[in-house]
């Protein structure tokens, strides 16, 4: 076999070629994984839905969905959840750019008299040991049936009624920090209800 000669114009070439080629293989992959991910994101949310309100909604919330638009490009999707036609209570996934790893994702869920559900951290890329125990029940219990006023959704030590994780407050308020957004979906939603 001839060896090709070492030009600049050659190794352009075949670094081209070897770029195309891994778009194509990375764009075909995606395409065919793309609804199994979907798919896997809707029995995640409708999970995160069950494990707060129990099968107590006799809708498919998620076919019933309202998507609110955020100029940071992040949407707010807010679930209607129903018993006999008629509207209960919310669930709203939200979000935090403040974790401490970056974004954090939440189902949040409100009934309409404007007691707490609780949440469910639905992905984070926090500290494991620390910040990660947003996940665990005894942080995220403080959340279920709490009524919610302009001062309960702060840390303790700034007049609310939430006790900040040990060595992770940056989590802790990065939750804080979703649940106020999530409760101002909510309140605009009620408002318009009523």
């Amino acid at each position: 076999m001839k060896k090709i000669k070492s030009t600049l114009l050659n190794m352009l070439v075949i670094l081209s070629l070897i770029s195309i080629t891994s778009a194509v293989i990375v764009t075909f992959v995606y395409s065919k994984t793309k609804p199994a991910i979907e798919e896997n994101a809707k029995r995640e949310e409708i999970a995160a839905i069950n494990e707060l309100f129990g099968d107590s909604f006799d809708n498919d919330p998620l076919t019933e969905k309202i998507v609110i638009n955020k100029k940071s490009g992040k949407n707010l999707l807010i679930y209607p959840l129903r018993q006999r036609g008629n509207i209960y209570a919310l669930a709203i996934n939200t979000y935090s750019s403040k974790g401490f790893g970056g974004d954090i994702y939440l189902m949040t869920g409100f009934y309409l008299d404007g007691e707490m559900a609780g949440y469910k951290v639905l992905a984070h890329k926090e500290t494991p040991g620390l910040g990660s125990k947003i996940s665990e029940n005894k942080f995220a219990d403080q959340f279920k049936n709490l009524k919610i006023s302009e001062n309960t959704l702060n840390l303790r030590k700034n007049g609310g009624e939430i006790d900040a994780i040990t060595s992770a407050t940056i989590s802790s308020k990065a939750v804080l920090d979703a649940v106020k957004r999530a409760k101002k979906a909510y309140d605009k939603f009620t408002f318009g209800a009523n």
